[in-house]
């Protein structure tokens, strides 16, 4: 049985390989309760309007960079990380609640298997934060965008003033459709 990090800090792993069976299950755990924590985002939660749904009153930390992986759209259409030595993925630091959690959970399947949880350490322009919540999907399989889907990454991106190289490297994920 895992447990989060300040209930079992010399079992837990928090940077871990993206491969489907190596995410343990991330239990909800009493002693967080309450506590807000930090939530990368890469994908559509970028998206300020879609996190004022998910997730209202969330408030967007900073921007931030997911070293050493990649961002890749998977067969099912949506957005994953990979392990990618010297590689990077910006996205988007969210402060969230445990309820936020749960929220997120449910939007990303991650009960039925689609998503998968774990911790990672970012840059931002302040510095280093460690132990912040992503989510990676199961598949790991590229494939083309759902539509709308790139379209609302891209969007997002720019508006979070992501770098241009970064936007054109999301832009391209329409030449696999």
């Amino acid at each position: 049985m895992f447990a989060c990090w300040p209930c079992s800090p010399s079992s837990y792993q928090p940077r871990l390989s993206l491969g489907a069976s190596s995410f343990p299950p991330r239990l909800y755990c009493p002693q967080r309760q309450g506590v807000r924590m930090k939530y990368f985002a890469y994908g559509s939660n970028m998206d300020v309007a879609q996190m004022a749904i998910r997730c209202p009153g969330a408030p967007v930390q900073a921007n931030a960079e997911l070293n050493d992986f990649r961002f890749v759209i998977n067969s099912r259409g949506v957005a994953s990380i990979v392990d990618a030595p010297g590689s990077v993925v910006h996205g988007v630091l969210w402060e969230i609640s445990p309820a936020d959690e749960r929220t997120l959970d449910r939007y990303e399947g991650v009960r039925e298997g689609l998503y998968s949880k774990t911790t990672v350490t970012v840059e931002t322009s302040v510095g280093i934060v460690d132990d912040v919540l992503t989510y990676a999907a199961t598949d790991s399989n590229a494939g083309p965008p759902r539509s709308g889907y790139q379209e609302k990454i891209v969007a997002a991106a720019r508006s979070h003033e992501l770098p241009s190289g970064y936007i054109e490297e999301l832009e391209g994920w329409t030449n696999l459709a």
